[in-house]
């Protein structure tokens, strides 16, 4: 029976530890606070509302993991159907828009200026191909300095905080996945033709259905963490690791900040911060990448609905938040009746003016900002919360996957029973359902006895088994049409 400690008990975590301890081996999780399921978890309020950090659904095909998710929540997984807008130039545009909705939501003179635009940045690219060297360079060469100057650019700066011209140019390519304004019509007229999701790339808004927990994600949290339990995984709160003892190329032993140590390991899964890692393993010199934070504002109104959509996005840098999410709208039991609850989103850092200002004017601004982007009108009854959370946008500016795969390989690679996976532990953008897909791969390469783990840098991580079995998953496709 191999012992395997497991740091951080996240979504990453908690699948690795269950799966784990369904084959057998001796797990312990240390978790640095006193709650379980870290992001990927839900906020509760008195009035029995229930909000995810983020819209937390699953967009998959992979048939290993919606396996997985069947066997947790059984009946309490939901099929839905997204309903995601923009709001663009005082208007709510459906997103992925129809060509029609283009024309007729976007002003004529900025819509016939961008693909003139487009048209000309394709025929320079032909004439003069350069490779794209940043965020912007990637953007303004597919969709024309007009889009961009209006919509891109303030959106990734309210975003990330950061410079667009600083960003890595795959950050754009993973998460636009139109390669032009011709491309995204074009898929998108083919997509409403056939009704077909279209998973060849992780972020592609082309996937109407997607599966979520009756309930909130915090339901999924609890059934892994149960399950855990039930297979004997040794679960410890309050364990705040202050280094990690490394000798002749293996982990001998972690430290704590109450004085305890553990040692004797056959295996350590880290999905903390890559940044915290780095200091675990007192690794000198500061890490050169870091995150970007979020202030979620909760809030429960006492109407039925606020809007019709499960999420919107404001580019406008005047609006506070980045992105509004209405649980309500996802049908799956997460507020009262006649009420809705919304998760407004203000991406920030710690250090800003925002940060540290009274929860009573951040919920006093949100609310102005609501009634101006007209989801709210008069003085509607309300219960709101604030809730600050670390680590949420790795922020990756240009040449990050050079440093993440070359600190990867120098400090942790050699290191033969410690493995980092997760959105922190690797620094990856990536959604809940990719973290999953990484805990499966691990314990795999744990399983199959490995002396060396393998990393996939990619936009999705997937084992060799999932890859030859993409699996379609038509029965849920139908239920969902259906539905």
């Amino acid at each position: 029976m191999k012992k395997i400690a497991i740091l951080g008990a996240g979504v990453t975590g908690l699948t690795a530890a269950y799966e784990l301890s369904k084959k057998g081996y001796e797990v312990t999780i240390f978790e640095k606070s006193n709650e379980l399921g870290g992001l990927a978890t839900s906020f509760t309020d008195e009035a029995g509302c229930v909000y995810d950090y983020g819209p937390h659904q699953f967009f998959t095909d992979n048939p290993r993991l919606v396996k997985l998710l069947k066997d947790l929540l059984g009946k309490d997984l939901l099929i839905r159907r997204k309903n995601v807008t923009q709001y663009f130039f005082n208007k709510y545009v459906p997103y992925p828009p129809k060509p029609t909705e283009y024309f007729t939501k976007v002003p004529l003179k900025i819509g016939i200026m961008a693909i003139f635009e487009v048209i000309m940045a394709r025929i320079e690219m032909q004439v003069n191909s350069k490779p794209d060297y940043s965020f912007e360079s990637w953007t303004k060469s597919r969709y024309g300095k007009t889009l961009y100057n209006k919509y891109f650019k303030p959106y990734t700066i309210k975003t990330w905080g950061v410079n667009p011209d600083d960003l890595d140019p795959s950050t754009a390519s993973s998460r636009i996945s139109f390669n032009s304004i011709f491309d995204l019509f074009f898929k998108t007229i083919k997509h409403y033709i056939t009704k077909k999701d279209d998973f060849s790339t992780t972020h592609n808004p082309l996937k109407q259905g997607f599966y979520y927990p009756r309930g909130g994600n915090v339901k999924l949290m609890q059934r892994l963490y149960q399950e855990c339990l039930n297979n004997g995984v040794n679960i410890k709160k309050n364990h705040e690791i202050t280094e990690i003892v490394v000798k002749n190329f293996r982990v001998t032993k972690l430290k704590f900040s109450n004085k305890r140590n553990v040692s004797n390991l056959d295996y350590v899964i880290n999905t903390a911060p890559l940044t915290s890692l780095n200091k675990m393993l007192s690794k000198s010199g500061n890490f050169p990448l870091k995150f970007r934070d979020m202030i979620f504002v909760f809030i429960c109104f006492e109407k039925k609905k606020v809007s019709d959509c499960n999420w919107i996005y404001y580019p406008n840098k005047e609006i506070i938040f980045q992105r509004i999410c209405e649980f309500s709208n996802f049908k799956a039991d997460m507020c009262p009746e006649n009420k809705s609850n919304i998760a407004a989103e203000i991406t920030c850092f710690k250090d800003d003016e925002i940060w540290n200002m009274k929860d009573e004017a951040i919920i006093k601004r949100t609310l102005n900002d609501l009634k101006k982007v007209h989801l709210l009108k008069g003085n509607e009854k309300y219960i709101a919360n604030v809730v600050r959370k670390q680590y949420i946008y790795p922020i990756q500016i240009k040449g990050f996957q050079n440093i993440i795969k070359d600190y990867i390989n120098k400090e942790i690679a050699p290191i033969k029973n410690l493995v980092t996976i997760g959105r922190q532990g690797l620094f990856k953008y990536c959604n809940q359902n990719e973290c999953m897909e990484m805990a499966q791969d691990v314990v795999s390469q744990i399983e199959n006895g490995t002396k060396k783990f393998k990393y996939y840098f990619e936009s999705k991580w997937k084992s060799e088994a999932i890859r030859k079995d993409p699996g379609v998953l038509k029965e849920d496709v139908r239920k969902l049409k259906m539905a």
